[in-house]
């Protein structure tokens, strides 16, 4: 083995290195991205249904309306629900670009047929 072919090789085990490092942190990564999709999972079925209850007049939009604009606090839920919907779609794309970057770095260490 000369020295270019032993120069080679040690750039390898070093990109094989900073590889498996940085899988490491993307499957960190991607673990805490499935931590808060739950959460806003949950997140958007409050904000909905908050959004449902004060739409369907009970006592409560009775309540509002006599002491604050019901159409006001509607477009308040509303928002709120349309925030939340935006933050989840964010994490699926995030979960989507992590799963990929994941299989990029796989790659190159599964065996090949």
């Amino acid at each position: 083995m000369n020295d270019q072919q032993l120069s080679q090789l040690l750039a390898q085990c070093r990109t094989a290195r900073l590889a498996a490092k940085h899988l490491t942190q993307v499957r960190k990564t991607r673990e805490q991205e499935m931590e808060r999709l739950h959460r806003l999972e949950e997140q958007l079925d409050k904000e909905y249904l908050d959004y449902i209850r004060l739409k369907n007049f009970s006592i409560r939009g009775l309540f509002l309306k006599l002491l604050v604009n019901k159409d006001q606090q509607l477009d308040i839920e509303y928002q709120e629900y349309l925030h939340t919907t935006l933050q989840y779609n964010e994490c699926v794309k995030s979960l989507e670009i992590l799963g990929f970057e994941e299989n990029i770095l796989i790659f190159p260490f599964t065996p090949q047929n």
